[in-house]
């Protein structure tokens, strides 16, 4: 397929970190110039032009599965960019990221309608990676060009399907590893808690002394040396025993030769795992002589050089997730496999398995591509069966011995039928090793049933639990509201006075001066530089955006004054989502663009 542009011409992709036109989220402004035959079908094809962008929106609703919130009727270049705009945020909130409303934004140079000029158009950026936006714009754009090439029969492709479509968005999932997490973002906005990316993962959310920083679930709260002591699984182990914990035996083993006496001396089956590394990563369970301990422990070699032998504990695969002394969330780790329905072979099934969105090759794929390779052919062996057998109704047939999501495994929510005791098993096992945020591995025959009845051991404490997919919003709205106070808001003043920029505004040190008399830690911004109180943060007129920065940082701030003369603002955005008052000094400074801009946040 041809993806060459030949009713478009692409242009700059500009990030605009800050706020622009009252929206509530970052913006890219997208540059895009229309061909001579693109502005000649506008101009000729009044009846068919509405009609085609009308099957664009009906192209992404069907293959992406989702509505659009509303129908936008195209009928000249303008509406088109509104409409590229509106796809592009579709397929964001496709992805998990929430928009949230906000203006429509365009700017056209004159009669842009009838001569090809380059225009431009805002495309929110819901706080994550400005490379997937423009990524995601770039395919949008592209599925415009093939539906106009299809109507005027300008190639012999047909049509891209789902399957195209997935294997172009397949790349998304790069950038969306980078900076906040979607669901972290969600959580925010539906909270109103304001965000600010400071580097990878690692974000503020709120305000000054409202605020807090976390790094996927790492917190304020969680100390460095938990972290080190559950990340070394020998370590960990010999804590988790020394508090009175079931866990069960494990041994550092130095070569193969001492990994065969200590297998030896606890009895098979055993595991042999990397005693430094998490989501399984060499991980071999279930291991039942010695042949198969010596080729778990290369492989495992492979991968680290800090390796444990463990006993094999049976039962069932338990996630668990401890917040703040607080079970919030359990799912159990089902080992990669299928279940039979009475009509299908195991082959058959395996391949409907790994249709499903969830397994399939694209961007919202976050469980393993099931494989019939020879680990699970050599399982299927002992359970009597090959890949052409058909399973009964309700049978489930294991590809694998551990349950990790990363070897295929799928979890199911298990939090509603589990016994209070266990829970009191993985608050103890969090609080044994002093952390605030922690992913349990329990091994457990049934989590309905007491530990103290059935017997139990724990294999692994986590203490960066990926949070996951499985309970939607749950574990990350409960984090923030745990470490936020409120929605981490303080009250933004902003002043314009433009009379003597070069002197100090008595408006702002009056607002000051009054906040002050509230008992409040007062952070402002004058031509003389940044303060806390009477405190000097930083000398000489500063940037807008870098003096909120510098006052946003400060744990002390309960309110902010800054003033407001940098017309850089007008490109680049407000630092601040919301503004709580604008204050003008001059009756002439309410009628300046820097008043307009700011006034649209106020709400």
């Amino acid at each position: 397929m041809d993806y060459q542009l030949k009713w478009f011409k692409p242009g700059e992709q500009r990030y605009v970190k800050g706020y622009l036109n009252g929206r509530r989220q970052p913006s890219m402004l997208m540059h895009l110039t229309p061909s001579p035959q693109l502005l000649t079908f506008f101009a000729n094809e009044t009846t068919q032009a509405p009609q085609l962008f009308q099957q664009i929106q009906q192209w992404w609703q069907t293959h992406l599965h989702r509505e659009f919130p509303t129908t936008r009727q195209v009928h000249d270049w303008q509406t088109l960019l509104l409409l590229l705009s509106d796809c592009t945020e579709h397929l964001l909130s496709y992805l998990g990221y929430r928009i949230l409303p906000h203006n429509d934004h365009t700017t056209l140079p004159p009669q842009a309608q009838l001569t090809q000029a380059e225009s431009t158009v805002l495309v929110s950026v819901p706080h994550c990676s400005p490379q997937l936006v423009a990524r995601a714009w770039s395919v949008v754009v592209m599925v415009a060009e093939l539906h106009l090439r299809e109507k005027h029969r300008q190639t012999n492709d047909n049509m891209p399907a789902e399957d195209w479509l997935m294997k172009v968005l397949t790349p998304l999932r790069e950038p969306m590893k980078e900076g906040i997490h979607e669901n972290f973002s969600s959580a925010a906005y539906e909270l109103d808690i304001p965000m600010y990316p400071l580097h990878g993962r690692l974000t503020q959310f709120g305000q000054g002394h409202r605020s807090q920083w976390l790094e996927h679930s790492f917190t304020e709260q969680t100390s460095v040396l938990p972290v080190r002591a559950a990340r070394h699984k020998w370590y960990a182990n010999r804590l988790l025993r020394r508090a009175g914990l079931p866990v069960p035996p494990q041994f550092a083993v130095k070569d193969q030769a001492e990994a065969c006496t200590v297998a030896k001396r606890i009895g098979y089956p055993v595991v042999v795992k990397p005693a430094d590394l998490d989501g399984g990563v060499g991980v071999a369970a279930h291991l039942s002589n010695e042949a198969e301990l010596i080729e778990a422990y290369k492989n495992a070699r492979e991968h680290s050089q800090n390796i444990v032998v463990e006993q094999h504990v049976e039962g069932r695969d338990y996630r668990i997730q401890v917040q703040d002394n607080e079970v919030v969330f359990a799912v159990e780790r089902v080992p990669a496999g299928v279940i039979g329905d009475g009509k299908h072979t195991i082959e058959q099934l395996t391949a409907i398995e790994n249709n499903h969105e969830r397994r399939r090759e694209g961007p919202k794929k976050n469980l393993a591509t099931l494989k019939l390779d020879d680990e699970a052919l050599k399982l299927l062996q002992a359970q009597q069966m090959t890949k052409t057998s058909i399973p009964q109704h309700g049978q489930f047939v294991m590809f694998r011995r551990i349950a990790n999501m990363s070897a295929g495994g799928r979890p199911v929510p298990a939090l509603d039928h589990m016994h209070e005791d266990n829970k009191r098993l993985a608050i103890r096992a969090t609080q044994a090793l002093r952390l605030d945020v922690a992913g349990v591995d329990l091994i457990i025959p049934d989590i309905s049933v007491s530990w103290l009845e059935s017997g139990a051991a724990i294999c692994e404490v986590n203490a960066c639990p990926d949070l996951g997919h499985t309970a939607g919003l749950l574990l990350y709205r409960n984090l923030l509201r745990n470490r936020i106070e409120g929605n981490g808001r303080i009250p933004v003043y902003v002043v314009i006075d433009q009379a003597n920029p070069d002197a100090p505004s008595t408006l702002l040190q009056q607002t000051v001066a009054k906040l002050n008399q509230q008992g409040l830690t007062v952070g402002w911004s004058d031509h003389h530089g940044v303060s806390v109180n009477q405190e000097t943060l930083t000398r000489g007129l500063q940037h807008f955006a870098t003096a909120f920065n510098m006052l946003n940082s400060q744990q002390n701030v309960a309110a902010m004054v800054l003033r407001l003369n940098d017309p850089s603002v007008l490109e680049r955005g407000l630092p601040m989502d919301r503004i709580d008052e604008v204050l003008c000094a001059t009756e002439a400074d309410h009628a300046t663009a820097l008043y307009e801009l700011a006034e649209q946040q106020v709400i």
